[in-house]
């Protein structure tokens, strides 16, 4: 037996760009307690109905029968995704991204709250629902998420779908339009939460009992805080594709913080703010290497990139670029003591000004 049951709908579209782009996309639930699950049936059914056949237009109609909805026995969670600040400031621009961001805060703030809940959506799933229904399965843990389940609703007409729908529909009117009076305010005291997302607060959902790690995570999310903050006004493409890199490499470390992001996912995401191609070389050269001068922590391995949480990070950041500069080190060594011995000391490859920091590098190797 399942102690709520809970009804979902979205509202707005996945596209960042174009005239037919939403501004919003909301996903909305409607959610009730086993014990009114009738009640509330009965009375869906009845105000909708009696509303239909009032025979007013759809705004008339919600209008009307919006006070005696909101004596019904359900709660609304509606989870708000301002899509022009997912881009600019957590440098999300394509669907997935957002449906990664999007699963999780409403994993975390929903599922976890109400234990034992029936999740029902319609048959034919948008991308949305199927993303939203893989990560629930992926986090699906007994002593989380309990004994709840999911269904398919097969009838576009049910009551609740209808109800759900209608709330996310409204809503998305009331934000892209910036209603200011809307007939969903007569059901505030139904909604139980109503969250404007994103809050890019980068806060690390895992446990850090090393307090070693704790100082490294705090330490490298404030160095990449600030870097934006100095830089995400500049003009200049460099410094915005820097900035671009860090925004993303922040909202991927709150939505899988132990996960390494894959170059490929990296540039796909710069080039939506670039108008330049981004190369790997391009983001090794251009990008990570002056952000890793200026302070910022990254760590990479042939997995990809993030921001380091813990000492395991920069461990393997370490052990990735060691495995690559000893050999080449050891080969410019080698070299040089060749042409030294060849020349009988007369030629240094290294004598030059510019590799003074080399030369010095490795006498402090003898």
């Amino acid at each position: 037996m399942f102690s709520h049951y809970a009804y979902i709908s979205e509202a707005g579209n996945y596209q960042f760009e174009g005239d037919t782009a939403s501004k919003y996309f909301i996903v909305t639930f409607i959610v009730a307690h086993q014990d009114d699950y009738d009640e509330l049936k009965e009375g869906i059914m009845k105000w909708l109905m009696l509303g239909v056949e009032a025979g007013n237009n759809e705004e008339e109609t919600l209008k009307n029968i919006a006070p005696d909805l909101a004596e019904l026995p359900f709660s609304i969670y509606s989870f708000i995704f301002n899509k022009m600040r997912l881009k600019e400031e957590g440098s999300i621009s394509q669907k997935e991204t957002l449906f990664s961001y999007a699963n999780k805060q409403i994993y975390d703030n929903l599922m976890d709250e109400n234990q034992d809940i029936h999740l029902q959506v319609f048959q034919d799933s948008s991308d949305f629902m199927k993303s939203f229904i893989e990560y629930i399965e992926e986090q699906h843990q007994p002593d989380l998420f309990d004994s709840s389940a999911y269904s398919f609703v097969e009838n576009p007409k049910d009551n609740f779908m209808q109800l759900a729908e209608i709330i996310g529909e409204v809503l998305l009117e009331k934000y892209e339009e910036n209603k200011q009076d809307s007939w969903f305010d007569e059901l505030a005291e139904r909604v139980v939460r109503l969250k404007m997302l994103p809050s890019f607060e980068h806060k690390i959902s895992v446990d850090l009992i090393d307090d070693t790690d704790k100082r490294i995570a705090e330490y490298a999310i404030e160095e990449a805080e600030k870097y934006i903050a100095k830089h995400e006004k500049s003009q200049i493409q460099l410094n915005k594709d820097r900035v671009n890199f860090l925004r993303f490499l922040l909202t991927q470390l709150s939505i899988k913080p132990t996960e390494y992001v894959y170059s490929q996912e990296i540039i796909e995401n710069i080039e939506r703010f670039s108008k330049d191609p981004i190369s790997k070389q391009y983001i090794m050269q251009e990008v990570t290497g002056p952000l890793r001068d200026a302070g910022v922590l990254i760590a990479s391995t042939s997995k990809g990139y993030k921001i380091p949480i813990n000492q395991e990070d920069l461990y393997d950041y370490v052990k990735f670029s060691s495995s690559m500069a000893l050999p080449m080190l050891r080969r410019i060594e080698k070299s040089r003591e060749i042409v030294l011995q060849k020349t009988k000391g007369k030629v240094d490859i290294l004598e030059h000004e510019e590799f003074d920091e080399l030369k010095e590098f490795f006498s402090g190797q003898g």
